[in-house]
C-alpha cells in the first residue's frame, strides 16, 4: 500500500474514532442504561415507507435519528447542542450543520433528530458518495456522542 493511501485510511480512522468516542452502544433497555443515538436513515418522505441511500441531486433528502437520554433532567429538554456532519468516504468533513438548524421533538427520554434539505443543490455536495452523522452534547453538556454505524448514503446526477 503506497503512502499516500496509508495516510488517508488513518485519517479516515481518526476522525471515526473522534466522532464515537463516548458513544454508547447499549440497548437502552438493557443494564448500561446510556444516552445514545439510535436507527440513523435517510429518506425523502414519510421514513417509514421510504428509508434510502440513494438520491438524486434534485431530491429532497431528511437526515433522521432516534437520540435516548435517560437523565430524569434532560426529559422534555433540549439537548445542548445537535450538529448534522457529512464527510466524503475518505473520511473528510464536508459540511456541518449546527443545532440552529433543526427540529427536535419535545417529550420524553426518546427524541427525533432531523434535518431537511430540499435539494441537494442546498448543500454544496455533488454527485458522489458521503457518509454522515449527528454530534449531539447532552441537556446538561457534559459529554458528546455520535451514531455508531456512521451510515452512507450517494447523490447521482439526473
Amino acid at each position: 500500500m503506497d503512502r499516500k493511501r496509508w495516510m488517508k485510511r488513518v485519517g479516515s480512522c481518526l476522525v471515526i474514532v473522534v466522532l464515537l468516542a463516548g458513544s454508547a452502544w447499549a440497548d437502552p433497555t438493557g443494564s448500561a442504561n446510556v444516552a445514545q443515538i439510535m436507527e440513523g436513515f435517510t429518506h425523502t418522505g414519510t421514513p417509514s415507507l421510504s428509508r434510502q441511500r440513494t438520491f438524486l441531486t434534485t431530491d429532497s433528502i431528511i437526515f433522521e435519528a432516534i437520540y435516548y437520554d435517560p437523565n430524569p433532567a434532560c426529559v422534555g429538554v433540549a439537548p445542548a447542542s445537535v450538529q448534522l456532519l457529512v464527510f466524503n468516504l475518505e473520511g473528510r468533513l464536508l459540511l456541518a450543520f449546527p443545532s440552529s438548524a433543526f427540529t427536535t421533538s419535545l417529550g420524553t427520554k426518546y427524541r427525533a433528530l432531523f434535518k431537511d434539505f430540499a435539494s441537494v443543490a442546498s448543500m454544496p455536495l455533488g454527485p458522489g458518495a458521503f457518509r454522515w452523522t449527528y454530534l449531539v452534547t447532552d441537556c446538561a453538556g457534559t459529554f458528546q456522542i455520535a451514531l455508531p454505524d456512521v451510515p452512507t448514503f450517494s447523490v447521482f446526477a439526473p
